[in-house]
């Protein structure tokens, strides 16, 4: 496991002075790219001797306790995992000084990710990416079950992409989906509040000025959230617990 610094600055604290779903989620990402490019596998090698570039298909982080400003995170990137067409990155987050008061586990992830033709748009089958680990290629591993909504969910909100958050790719940011998702869900409404889980899977890409409807239902101890396209395509589905 590789661990990469974050020293989390106080700019990126939301309302409540806590680090928001959508940055760490952000951090994460970052890291597993950290992670690849010291695998000897950086998106530029990807993309020229496969064809192909990383799409995130479904992601879930688990928070235990706040993050605060000023804070430096580590974040540990185990190794490359694989089940079917996805490469798996589980992701330990932590903070502390182990030499002094100890290191506390803050949050945990899994992110999935698939490896696409960016002209083709369809998913690359594991024959074209694997040879490119050569002898060290992405063992088994567990991915994310696919979230099943429930059968009726209540309109919450309207809104449209952002072009300011959307990226090269010409899409919806993959961590921009949580503030979508905190936002209609209520989620700095009610004072502070902890995400203890947030998974995200990813149906079909958002585009820039696109308009979106989401609808959500409760589904036990978790809300339920879609957010669909015009044409009532599913855009994204995502599950989550807030603690407050």
């Amino acid at each position: 496991m590789r661990v990469y610094d974050y020293p989390v600055p106080p700019y990126d604290m939301d309302l409540y002075s806590a680090l928001p779903p959508a940055r760490l989620i952000k951090y994460c990402i970052d890291a597993t790219r950290r992670a690849g490019e010291d695998d000897g596998l950086p998106a530029d090698r990807l993309l020229r001797e496969a064809g192909g570039v990383w799409m995130i298909a479904r992601l879930r982080v688990n928070q235990y306790s706040p993050i605060r400003g000023r804070e430096v995170l580590g974040i540990g990137v185990h190794d490359l995992g694989m089940e079917k067409t996805s490469f798996i990155r589980d992701l330990d987050i932590t903070r502390g000084d182990e030499a002094a008061h100890g290191v506390e586990l803050a949050a945990q992830a899994r992110i999935c990710y698939i490896v696409v033709s960016p002209t083709e748009r369809k998913i690359l089958r594991p024959g074209a990416v694997l040879p490119l680990w050569g002898e060290n290629p992405p063992r088994p591993k567990e991915g994310l079950t696919k979230i099943h909504a429930p059968g009726e969910l209540s309109e919450l909100a309207q809104t449209r992409v952002r072009w300011a958050d959307c990226d090269l790719n010409g899409h919806f940011s993959s961590s921009n989906y949580a503030d979508l998702i905190c936002e209609a869900g209520g989620y700095w409404a009610n004072g502070p509040a902890l995400m203890r889980e947030l998974q995200i899977d990813f149906n079909a890409e958002l585009k820039p000025g696109e308009p979106v409807i989401l609808s959500a239902a409760g589904d036990g101890a978790y809300t339920v959230m879609r957010g669909v396209h015009a044409d009532g395509a599913a855009g994204f589905t995502a599950r989550y617990e807030v603690e407050r």
